[in-house]
């Protein structure tokens, strides 16, 4: 069976998730985000800092009953969801992964099984429970005879192939991105606006100055000059203005256009800058492609192909958990 690079990557990511469930340990921080998270609770503890004796008394034994209501409903949950992984491991065929299951995952299982023993309180949930140990034990049990041949088996050394690998993966794909420096560009509107209240401004003093020269034009002519002089200072400022501002509105086309162009030019840049790095990074990763873990991963998929199975659903199984009660 010929095995593509990309299923290869894709049974990497799947190990390193699985991997990560299988490390987690969470169920103490889960329950006290859910504390946290009940409003109801929060109140009850914002009331007993300011209660008096008997009534601290009252709303500690309340406050503990609803801690221990948020408990088991959490491990009740915890009970089902590794009951159900379980039964997903157990539907392997394959004991070479069944062992692989057993000698990573075996331990968590255990761990999980048990403190929902200790903290459950129903007898039936202790039952199920119970069941749920001796299912466990048996797939361990059903491992053993193989477990030598696993030992020999790439599937037993994956694990370590896999850390090596995500710690090469960092150093070598570890480059700092250079600072892209785009070119901002104002847009500028059809309207100025100080533009059109300085011709406002000019036109109502040159406005003013005029008719105040026309009343004094037959008055003394040292009058008559000063008026003449005051309309032309605010008179040619205004001409200046208004040319401008039609200049502008008949090339306000023109200048979108130029600016289109010009913020087109940057995009290129800016895109042409990230595939660069991008194929820095493409170029990077193929120094990867010689690490011993892509042949270990061919020869798990042609031979063991109920390992990727198996490890999908799990993750499937753990991360629908885990996100239901760590929102």
């Amino acid at each position: 069976m010929k095995v593509s690079l990309s299923n290869v990557d894709r049974g990497i990511f799947a190990l390193n998730t699985y991997n990560n469930y299988k490390n987690r340990k969470v169920n103490e921080k889960i329950l006290k985000q859910q504390k946290q998270s009940n409003k109801h609770l929060s109140q009850m503890q914002k009331e007993l800092a300011a209660a008096n004796a008997t009534s601290k008394r009252i709303l500690q034994n309340q406050i503990k009953e609803i801690e221990k209501a948020e408990e088991q409903k959490y491990y009740k949950a915890l009970s089902f969801h590794t009951f159900e992984l379980i039964s997903e491991v157990s539907k392997t065929d394959d004991k070479i992964v069944l062992s692989y299951v057993m000698d990573n995952f075996y331990p968590k299982l255990k761990s999980d099984l048990l403190a929902c023993n200790d903290v459950l309180d129903e007898i039936n949930d202790k039952v199920f429970n119970k069941k749920s140990i001796e299912k466990l034990y048996e797939l361990k049990r059903e491992s053993q005879p193989e477990f030598s041949t696993y030992e020999q088996s790439v599937l037993a050394k994956i694990d370590k192939q896999l850390a090596d690998f995500n710690t090469r993966q960092k150093e070598v794909l570890n480059i700092e991105k250079p600072k892209f420096y785009d070119q901002r560009f104002k847009v500028k509107s059809k309207t100025n606006v100080l533009r059109i209240i300085g011709i406002i401004i000019l036109s109502i003093l040159t406005f003013i100055f005029s008719i105040t020269l026309l009343s004094i034009f037959s008055g003394e002519t040292a009058v008559f000059f000063t008026g003449l002089v005051m309309t032309l200072i605010f008179g040619i400022p205004l001409f200046f203005l208004i040319r401008s501002e039609l200049k502008w509105r008949k090339n306000y086309e023109q200048y979108k256009l130029s600016l289109a162009d010009k913020q087109k030019v940057e995009k290129e840049r800016k895109l042409k800058f990230e595939e660069e790095h991008q194929q820095l990074l493409e170029e990077r990763k193929s120094i990867l492609l010689d690490d011993p873990i892509y042949e270990s991963m061919k020869i798990i998929q042609e031979k063991y192909p109920t390992f990727e199975i198996v490890t999908n659903n799990v993750n499937e199984l753990s991360s629908t958990f885990y996100a239901k009660w760590e929102d």
